[in-house]
Order: C-alpha cells, then sequence, then structure tokens
C-alpha cells in the first residue's frame, strides 16, 4: 500500500513539474541574454541585452534617425523655400530594474522596468537652409531672387545625454522557438541633451543674418528634451 502510495505521489510531482516548467519556459526562464530590434522616435536601431536577474539587466543599443522635410515659409512679406534636416545617432547603455516583478500578480505590470542610463550621440544636429522663392521688391526696383543669397543654420546637440524612463520588457508573444522566445519591449522616456551650439552662415544679400547667431542660441538653450516612444521586438534564449 505505501509503495502503490509513493509511487502515485511520484507521478503526481513528476507530471506537476512538467507542467510548472512549461510555464517556467515563458515566465522563470526569461534570464540571460536578448536581443532584438527596434523604432520609433529616436529612429530605428539593434539592441542586445543581458538580464542577471528576472529584476535586473543591462542593454546596449545604437539607433539611427535621418529625418528630412522641405516646405515654404514666410517671413514679413517674402516667401523662403526651406529645406529641413536632421540626424541624429546614438549609442546607448541602460540599467533596467522591475520594481513589481516579484509583488504582482498582474503579468504586465510585472514586466514594467524603470530604466536609466545615457547615451552618447555621434550626431545630433539639425540644419535649416532658407533661400527667397521670389524677387524682392523695393520700390520700382527689383533685385532677382538669385542675387538674395541664402541663409542656412545648424544646431548641434552632439555628445552625452542621460536617459529616464519606463519599459515593458518582453511582453510575450511566442516561445519554443529553437529554444528560446519572442517578446515585445516597449519604451516611453526622455534624453536630456546637452545645451545647443548655433552656426549661421549667410551669402549675398543676406549676409547680415549672421549677426542673429547669439540670438537663435539664446532661444534655443532650452531644447533639450528628446522624447523617447519606442516600440520593438527582442528574441530571447531560455536559460534553463
Amino acid at each position: 500500500m505505501m509503495v502503490v502510495l509513493w509511487m502515485e505521489t511520484l507521478a503526481f510531482v513528476t507530471v506537476n513539474a512538467q507542467r510548472s516548467n512549461s510555464y517556467k519556459n515563458v515566465e522563470d526562464v526569461m534570464v540571460g541574454y536578448s536581443m532584438g530590434a527596434h523604432v520609433g522616435t529616436q529612429g530605428f536601431g539593434l539592441n542586445a541585452a543581458y538580464a542577471s536577474s528576472e529584476v535586473f539587466a543591462l542593454r546596449l543599443a545604437g539607433s539611427i534617425a535621418p529625418l528630412g522635410i522641405s516646405k515654404m515659409r514666410s517671413w514679413g512679406k517674402h516667401d523662403y523655400d526651406m529645406d529641413l534636416k536632421g540626424r541624429f545617432y546614438n549609442a546607448s547603455l541602460m540599467a533596467e530594474v522591475k520594481p513589481f516583478r516579484r509583488s504582482s500578480n498582474s503579468m504586465f505590470i510585472r514586466r514594467l522596468a524603470v530604466v536609466g542610463g545615457a547615451a552618447y550621440f555621434f550626431r545630433a544636429e539639425a540644419d535649416a537652409l532658407a533661400v527667397p522663392s521670389e524677387d524682392y521688391y523695393y520700390g520700382e526696383i527689383v533685385i532677382p531672387k538669385e542675387e538674395l543669397g541664402s541663409v542656412k543654420t545648424n544646431v548641434d546637440w552632439k555628445g552625452w545625454a542621460p536617459y529616464l524612463g519606463l519599459g515593458a520588457r518582453n511582453i510575450y508573444l511566442k516561445s519554443g522557438i529553437k529554444g528560446g522566445y519572442l517578446g515585445l519591449n516597449i519604451d516611453i522616456g526622455s534624453y536630456y541633451l546637452r545645451s545647443p551650439s548655433v552656426n549661421v552662415t549667410a551669402d549675398k544679400m543676406l549676409s547680415g543674418n549672421t549677426a542673429n547667431e547669439w540670438i537663435i542660441e539664446r532661444n534655443l538653450k532650452n531644447y533639450r528634451w528628446l522624447p523617447v516612444i519606442q516600440v520593438g521586438v527582442s528574441y530571447g534564449f531560455f536559460n534553463y
């Protein structure tokens, strides 16, 4: 009788161990290495992470954001063709802590992470080129637009920038893919860029606009926040 009871107990433990292992595949074994891709307001890029525990992880990432737009703007009575370009390239290292990983029954809350770190922006600049789109009339005098010149303004935030935000990590998508799993990552936060430097160049009859360089720099000195809204997909390796 004792032997039968022991065998039934062993069978019960074995079945439940296998069942809990299936849960473990998507919940408790998301420790170790993962890699993925992301896209958002800071452009697109790749990342790799190492989770040393269920609570703490480090993430190394690189992002590229080439931006551009052309439009017509008016100053006073005159129209200008504007060519606007932005280039933001960075490499970042972030630390992630999941404060509710062991205290909440909500799967989503358990995935929430406080993310902090820094990035180095190899390029973080915006260029604006303004060219008159029409001739200038001064009384009966007509000055062709080709003789008026152009104005180019460059704003540069290159350098180190701290980051703070919230993330949702490894929102389960699918497991059992060659010994790993697919997860969805979401980030909301902001970089705090250094105070920008401004350079204004102009030629011909518009060359006097270079004197406005310090005024533009003063007006932009507080434009240092770079918001991040980002989604990504990662592939993680189960750590059995």
